[in-house]
């Protein structure tokens, strides 16, 4: 019964850390993905993102703790380069 009852009261925060990280990463929330959850813990991913979200409890507000780019091909595309640098 506690199973049940955490999975569903859980889902209430999963979908709005989707949402939310869809948001913050400009994405839909068709292209996030929740990689990692723990109580009150998430960690989101989409559109070369990851997203990290503390939820206190469950359907309260969450706050996101961090936002970086994913490692790897690609990831610093969409980085505005510096000023040009001239030669000496």
């Amino acid at each position: 019964m506690f199973a049940l009852v955490f999975v569903s009261c859980g889902g209430g925060n999963e979908a709005y850390v989707r949402s939310q990280g869809a948001a913050d990463m400009s994405c839909q929330p068709e292209q996030t993905v929740i990689v990692d959850a723990e109580v009150g813990l998430y960690k989101v991913q989409g559109c070369g993102q990851e997203a990290g979200y503390r939820c206190p409890e469950i359907g309260s507000h969450c706050r996101r703790m961090y936002l970086k780019p994913l490692p790897g091909p690609g990831a610093d595309a969409g980085v505005p380069a510096g000023p040009p640098v001239e030669a000496l």
